[in-house]
């Protein structure tokens, strides 16, 4: 049986919507399968509780190895009061979003998720927990925290298309600064985030400057209402905002934002 929890199934999701809105693929699908997931985490505690500590340890970086082993003790110690049986009964209700598309996730990321999966289970487990699991599941959990991370914004200078793997990581990034409930996203905002992932720095440095301009022109066709000052002020910062190719998918995603609310 495939091991489930939401560090595997939020990796499926994540790398199914990469695949769509890198093809012309099943955008509106993909859309509503991550809505259902979320919708899954939001009505459980538990599972809530086990994706703020999947987030936490997968992007923590401590090189001290007491400091590391405190950080993912601590992190554990969270699920104090639930049981091993609880945490089964709830991670159950993911089994449809897991597929195929599971093989395809990175090794060292799916051997992370299965450890720390492992890791609270076996904790939660008080009549006969496996020692040995949890020790060799405490290891690859402590190595992956104590490894250096990537930053992932400085990878968009790198990209050049069409390489997936660096779409799947902007695409990351954009969901991130969006909004990690993913049907909050339109479909205007998906091909948004499409076009800037095959986009070359020209592409989007264009795209970047449009929007500055787009927003910048309604704000100054804004009625006032007493607000002078505050759309003076927000146009002197966004007059002053200049095209950086690592800052290219949050400063973009904000005008992009912004220029949503002012319509």
């Amino acid at each position: 049986m495939k091991a489930i929890n939401v560090g595997i199934v939020k990796a499926v999701i994540t790398r199914n919507m990469s695949k769509d809105f890198l093809s012309e693929g099943k955008i509106n699908e993909s859309k509503e399968k991550a809505s259902k997931f979320l919708n899954v985490i939001t009505k459980s505690p538990l599972l809530q509780l086990e994706h703020k500590v999947f987030n936490r340890l997968e992007n923590k970086e401590i090189s001290n190895d007491m400091a590391a082993t405190r950080y993912i003790d601590n992190n554990l110690s969270l699920f104090e009061g639930f049981t091993q049986d609880q945490l089964i009964n709830e991670r159950n209700k993911l089994k449809t979003f897991i597929d195929e598309s599971i093989a395809l996730i990175d090794d060292e990321k799916y051997d992370f998720y299965v450890a720390l999966g492992n890791l609270i289970s076996e904790t939660l487990d008080k009549k006969n927990p496996d020692v040995d699991l949890i020790h060799e599941s405490f290891t690859v959990v402590l190595n992956h925290v104590k490894k250096e991370k990537e930053i992932i914004e400085e990878q968009e200078t790198a990209i050049e298309i069409p390489k997936e793997f660096d779409g799947e990581k902007l695409i990351e990034v954009a969901l991130t600064k969006f909004s990690e409930k993913y049907n909050s996203l339109t479909e205007q905002d998906m091909k948004l985030i499409k076009k800037i992932v095959l986009s070359d720095d020209l592409g989007k440095k264009n795209l970047f400057e449009s929007l500055r301009d787009e927003n910048i022109h309604l704000l100054k066709n804004t009625k006032n209402d007493g607000l002078e000052d505050k759309i003076v002020e927000t146009v002197n910062r966004i007059e002053k905002m200049e095209f950086k190719n690592e800052n290219a998918m949050k400063d973009i995603m904000s005008l992009h934002e912004l220029k949503t609310n002012l319509i």
